[in-house]
């Protein structure tokens, strides 16, 4: 799964943790991005969906050929900045359509996240319960410097292990 974010860092001649020069590349390399989207894509780099998994959670990959397709036309939200004020600016401030929704229509974040955090399948093998401290570590030393350059492509601290 490193070899996926070293293919995108090659393609687009960029070091591991480069956050302002990795924010800016979607904007002035808009055809590399590209080029990089098609010959860094996920599905050539996993052989099991574990590993599908953890590379669909490189987030700052993922949103990068958008941004660079769309410059100015992407708005992401991440589940932690999700409420009612976020959605209402969304709405009126991005989108420029009047919000018609009320402040109890949405749900709050602990509701948000105990749908999200729902457990609606399990592994054939019965799979793990929980994530232990040690491997929770190893995935946060993976996604470390991708997480830095997502902050500074959305420009905005996400809360991720930076």
């Amino acid at each position: 799964t490193k070899s996926y974010a070293e293919c995108w860092d090659k393609a687009l001649s960029l070091k591991n943790g480069t956050g302002a020069r990795a924010a800016a590349v979607a904007s002035s390399r808009k055809d590399d991005v590209l080029a990089a989207a098609k010959s860094c894509a996920a599905s050539k780099f996993h052989g099991n969906l574990y590993q599908a998994y953890v590379l669909k959670s490189a987030y700052y990959y993922q949103l990068l050929p958008w941004y660079a397709a769309m410059p100015g036309r992407v708005h992401v939200l991440t589940l932690e900045r999700l409420d009612a004020d976020a959605l209402k600016n969304l709405v009126e401030n991005f989108l420029g359509l009047p919000f018609l929704g009320s402040r109890e229509a949405y749900k709050t974040l602990g509701q948000v996240e105990g749908l999200v955090t729902a457990k609606r399948n399990a592994a054939r093998d019965g799979g793990a319960t929980s994530l232990g401290d040690e491997d929770r570590a190893t995935l946060d030393d993976f996604y470390r410097p991708m997480n830095r350059k997502l902050d500074a492509l959305l420009g905005f601290a996400t809360g991720y292990p930076t």
